[in-house]
């Protein structure tokens, strides 16, 4: 699935490069390009125009401090709870 063209750099078949092979593995773990099931949660404001789950957890907490002004520890706590019921 992977290319190590160089040293220091991963080449996934989509031709993004990274340099650690963690990275490379995050991407193909989470990105909608590769993986049509988001695993992290979804944003819990009705209101909210973000409809879909997200991919990662911390891209969650981004959004959620960003753009209904949460703090840290709020959303920190949301995704314990979403962790706590049984989400990857």
């Amino acid at each position: 699935m992977a290319d190590h063209r160089s040293p220091g750099r991963y080449v996934c078949i989509c031709e993004k490069t990274f340099g650690r092979w963690a990275d490379l593995n995050r991407h193909l773990e989470s990105s909608k390009r590769h993986n049509k099931d988001p695993r992290g949660p979804a944003c819990p404001v009705d209101s909210c125009s973000h409809l879909s789950k997200f991919t990662r957890a911390d891209n969650f907490k981004a959004h959620y401090i960003k753009q209904h002004g949460a703090s840290s520890d709020e959303a920190d706590a949301y995704i314990r709870e979403w962790k706590d019921l049984g989400m990857p």
